[in-house]
C-alpha cells in the first residue's frame, strides 16, 4: 500500500467517524426534544385535572423538584416512573 492509499483511507476513516459523531448528536438531541414534550404533555394532563405538582410527586412518592425537572425535560422519564404517575394521576380519575 502506498502513502497515498494510505492517507486517503485515514480521511474516508476519518469522515465516516466525523458523520457518525454528528448522527449521534442529533440523534441525542431529538431525544431531548422528545423528552421535553413527554414532560409538557404531563404538566398539561396533571394541570387538567386540576392537580398541584406536590400532590402528584407525593402520590408518586418523589420531590417535587424532581416532578418538576420531569415536566420540564431536565430528567428522563423511565418506565417505572411513568408507572408511578400513572398510579399517581389514576387515583384521582377514580374517585
Amino acid at each position: 500500500m502506498n502513502d497515498l492509499q494510505t492517507a486517503m483511507e485515514k480521511l474516508t476513516l476519518r469522515a465516516r467517524v466525523e458523520a457518525n459523531d454528528e448522527w449521534i448528536a442529533r440523534a441525542q438531541q431529538l431525544y431531548l426534544d422528545e423528552n421535553r414534550r413527554h414532560g409538557s404533555y404531563a404538566r398539561e394532563l396533571r394541570e387538567s385535572a386540576k392537580l398541584s405538582l406536590r400532590e402528584v410527586a407525593r402520590r408518586m412518592g418523589i420531590s417535587g423538584a424532581m416532578l418538576s425537572d420531569l415536566e420540564r425535560g431536565n430528567r428522563v422519564w423511565n418506565s417505572s416512573l411513568l408507572s408511578k404517575w400513572e398510579g399517581a394521576m389514576a387515583a384521582d380519575y377514580l374517585r
